[in-house]
């Protein structure tokens, strides 16, 4: 029975860009078809690791902490997102990660909302036809990455590539954003 159901498992492509590229999104998406991403493209402008406290404390906020344990890290990302003659879809920015093997780093919402109080809690991004605009995603690790092995997760952060994933089905589409 395993191997049967093992051999009937959906495998997701995955294609990977260098950074600079505008990513074109063909229709893939992360959560339903609907999302309808033809037109829309994606390019990495930068990428910068911040100390987390510090972050914070550049808004004159305290930096959260769960259970006493707050990250070492926010990794900021810029991206610049082109809409070329896209009349009805969308980009569910919520689903965008950063991923290096099983690890997964998302987008820390408290920190979006504070860079950008437009944002007030949306997740997902609408452009008018043939229009661009270029935004700065902050990205923190999860407490219980940071409360199991905090060391091996900040050593990752430093030293190893990352990628950011744009879509998620039927192909996941990665761009490198650090070697």
């Amino acid at each position: 029975k395993i191997r049967d159901t093992n051999s009937k498992a959906y495998n997701v492509r995955e294609e990977i860009y260098d950074s600079n590229d505008y990513v074109a999104l063909n229709g893939n998406y992360f959560f339903e078809a609907i999302e309808k991403t033809d037109g829309y493209s994606i390019k990495l402008n930068s990428v910068e690791i911040e100390d987390y406290d510090a972050f914070y404390n550049s808004y004159n906020r305290e930096a959260p902490s769960y259970n006493g344990v707050s990250p070492k890290h926010i990794v900021m990302i810029n991206v610049t997102v082109k809409n070329d003659s896209n009349t009805d879809g969308c980009l569910p920015f919520k689903g965008f990660g950063i991923y290096n093997g099983a690890l997964y780093i998302p987008i820390d919402f408290e920190a979006l909302n504070m860079i950008d109080p437009k944002i007030n809690g949306s997740s997902v991004l609408q452009l008018k036809e043939n229009s661009e605009v270029t935004l700065s995603f902050p990205f923190s690790a999860m407490p219980l990455d940071e409360a199991v092995n905090s060391n091996k997760l900040n050593d990752v952060l430093e030293n190893e590539d990352l990628y950011l994933c744009v879509c998620e089905f039927p192909v996941r589409k990665l761009i490198l954003i650090r070697k």
